[in-house]
């Protein structure tokens, strides 16, 4: 089971001094090493979607620091323009970069794997690009 979103809903009910019923929410991001891990690149994939951006694009370990650290991939596996993530439920997507036309390519064999990635690279990597142009430039899904 894959979840949805890295959004973790807390709420609290209790009751004041007087007797009243009270409730509080939050809510809080967790870390993506607690749902995947870095893996080995997977090199084939069925399904594909390419984000195009107008700026050079950082390293993979960079955006993805908090999974590379708490993998087992050595650090010429962790710097290259490839990360594949692996969830704990078994699926897995990868991410390659092309830094001379400065596309990120996400694909799995499954579809629905992707989201989470792609929401956790653009919520990571967007930020940064406030003034620049980042458009979803061309989705295929073969």
């Amino acid at each position: 089971m894959l979840p949805t979103s890295m959004e973790l809903p807390v709420v609290a009910t209790y009751l004041t001094g007087t007797g009243e019923p009270r409730s509080a929410r939050w809510s809080i991001q967790i870390p993506l090493c607690l749902v995947c891990t870095a893996i080995p690149p997977v090199k084939n994939a069925n399904c594909k979607i390419t984000l195009e951006s107008n700026e050079t694009p950082p390293k993979l370990s960079d955006i993805f620091e908090d999974v590379v650290s708490f993998s087992s991939l050595d650090s010429a596996n962790a710097s290259s323009n490839v990360l594949s993530f692996q969830y704990f439920a078994g699926m897995d997507v990868t991410v390659l970069v092309s830094k001379s036309s400065n596309r990120y390519r996400l694909q799995s064999n499954d579809f629905h794997c992707i989201w989470l990635i792609f929401d956790t690279l653009t919520k990571r990597y967007v930020p940064s690009l406030i003034n620049s142009h980042f458009t979803t430039r061309m989705w295929a899904c073969t």
